[in-house]
């Protein structure tokens, strides 16, 4: 029997749904590292998956597995991020209510492609909290 398919948002697929003959062995606890939901900061971070693809995989993980545990982690203060795509991806935290979620400020890394973007968040902004209940 061939090894279970690695699955990421960008290769999500009918495999890695469970819709093969090992569906009863699949791990009701997935972990999709989504980064963000705005598809402009996702194009800048250089992730091959859309705001549109990261809601379907999510609701055809509940269809499939209705007791599944879902986990992502997410970067903030990415280089580009406004106000209104925070708020939008506030929202989408809301709305989708992730079992487990890590949330990282974003942190300038020599080599990265991000690098180079202008980045206008301060300091102080970028470690403010936010309440998600």
């Amino acid at each position: 029997m061939d090894p279970p398919p690695l699955c990421t948002s960008g290769t999500y697929n009918d495999r890695c749904s469970g819709n093969d003959r090992r569906r009863k062995k699949i791990c009701r606890y997935i972990d999709l590292p989504i980064q963000h939901i705005d598809d402009g900061i996702l194009k800048a971070m250089n992730r091959r998956v859309t705001a549109a693809r990261i809601s379907d995989i999510v609701a055809e993980a509940r269809r499939i597995i209705p007791d599944v545990a879902l986990r992502t982690s997410l970067i903030v203060g990415f280089p580009g991020e406004t106000q209104r795509i925070f708020d939008r991806l506030l929202d989408f935290i809301r709305q989708t209510k992730f079992d487990h979620l890590g949330v990282f400020t974003y942190s300038r890394e020599e080599g990265t492609g991000a690098a180079g973007l202008k980045h206008k968040h301060p300091k102080k902004k970028k470690s403010a909290g936010v309440r998600l209940s």
